[in-house]
């Protein structure tokens, strides 16, 4: 059987947690979220919850990893999501 993929998603928002709680809940891949907020990463790792976005039923699996280090996140990453606002793409 093949290693699974990992999946590098930018942007911890609506579209980019769904995208990770689908990707984890699947089992199609390895799962790392990041978001340059530093307060939700922190949020969501406490909780598991993205309150911000989704009701407190929503769940964030423990197989999605939570970062804030742009590096980390992309290195050895075999898929590269972009899920952020196109106002905050240069940023990024």
């Amino acid at each position: 059987m093949p290693s699974k993929k990992t999946v590098a998603i930018l942007g911890a928002g609506a579209m980019g947690t769904a995208l990770a709680i689908l990707i984890a809940k699947y089992k199609t891949g390895r799962v790392k979220l990041w978001d340059r907020d530093k307060k939700l990463i922190a949020q969501i790792k406490k909780s598991r919850r993205n309150k911000k976005y989704f009701r407190e039923d929503t769940k964030i699996p423990k197989e999605v990893e939570l970062l804030t280090n742009l590096t980390k996140v992309i290195k050895g990453s075999d898929l590269l999501l972009l899920a952020v606002p196109s106002s905050a793409l240069r940023e990024v």
